[in-house]
């Protein structure tokens, strides 16, 4: 096992604009870099989204479960 191998498994990529930086701080050859850091900005992307819809449906559910809350009195 390669040490960059390793050190990728303790120390996840936070964020895609640092994650380069970080990559080449620990030994990651730079020409696989550029490979897989549109799938690192799309995980980032596709997380934030799940994330904001999550929100939303809650909001959702709670406006709903208030409307419901008030109308009984």
């Amino acid at each position: 096992m390669k040490p960059y191998q390793t050190e990728l498994r303790v120390y996840p990529l936070s964020w895609p604009w640092r994650a380069k930086q970080q990559l080449i701080e620990i030994g990651f050859p730079e020409e696989q870099i550029t490979q897989f850091m549109p799938m690192v900005w799309l995980a980032f992307f596709v997380h934030v989204a799940s994330c904001l819809f999550l929100g939303v449906v809650v909001l959702i559910i709670l406006k709903d479960k208030l409307t419901n809350f008030r109308n009984r009195f």
